[in-house]
């Protein structure tokens, strides 16, 4: 018998720069991570799905609220 391959645990930062970039919406972005995750047999739980609910830079990091949470959870 072969054991398990252990889970690892992996976090999702999404974001988009402007609110009119849809064909990366968050979604997809979403999407295309977790498809990545499942491939890889890393679990992200809901809790560390980090998704800015409007468009934000990506120069500066502090004014990015969920980016912030995500990096505060590490």
């Amino acid at each position: 018998m072969t054991e398990p391959i252990p889970l690892s645990i992996g976090a999702a930062y999404i974001r988009v720069s402007t609110d009119d970039q849809l064909d990366i919406s968050p979604e997809s972005q979403l999407d295309e991570i977790q498809r990545y995750a499942k491939a890889h047999d890393i679990l992200i739980p809901e809790e560390y799905i980090f998704m800015e609910r409007t468009g934000r830079s990506g120069k500066r990091a502090d004014n990015r609220p969920e980016f912030q949470r995500m990096m505060e959870d590490i």
